[in-house]
């Protein structure tokens, strides 16, 4: 897996960080993305992105560290985006009730849509 990050003032001393994984996400490569999430959330972001559009497979261990992350922003009036999931990545992401539907701190969306 391969992950991408880019940061993003807002104002008002507000930042967004947006993470791109390529690949699969599980428990041989989850420890990446738990480094930049961490990383983004110590460094203050407000906002996480997580555009999902070249994930070909994620598990429990992403899930995980998704789920960790949005405890912590909602905590402090954040919130995680996960953006453009591959179908199975959005059946999981439903399943789990990560996502259930439409929820304020978890924007789950598809970019031109």
């Amino acid at each position: 897996m391969v992950i991408t990050d880019t940061e993003s003032r807002l104002g008002y001393g507000r930042t967004r960080v947006t993470l791109e994984p390529h690949g699969e996400i599980d428990a041989g490569s989850v420890d990446q993305l738990d480094e930049l999430v961490r990383s983004a959330l110590c460094g203050g972001a407000h906002e996480i992105d997580v555009d999902l559009r070249d994930v070909t497979f994620m598990d429990t261990t992403a899930l995980r560290v998704l789920q960790q992350a949005r405890e912590v922003l909602t905590s402090s009036g954040g919130y995680l985006c996960l953006r453009n999931p591959q179908p199975q990545v959005r059946q999981l992401l439903r399943l789990t009730a990560l996502c259930p539907g439409p929820v304020p701190d978890i924007d789950l969306t598809i970019d031109g849509v």
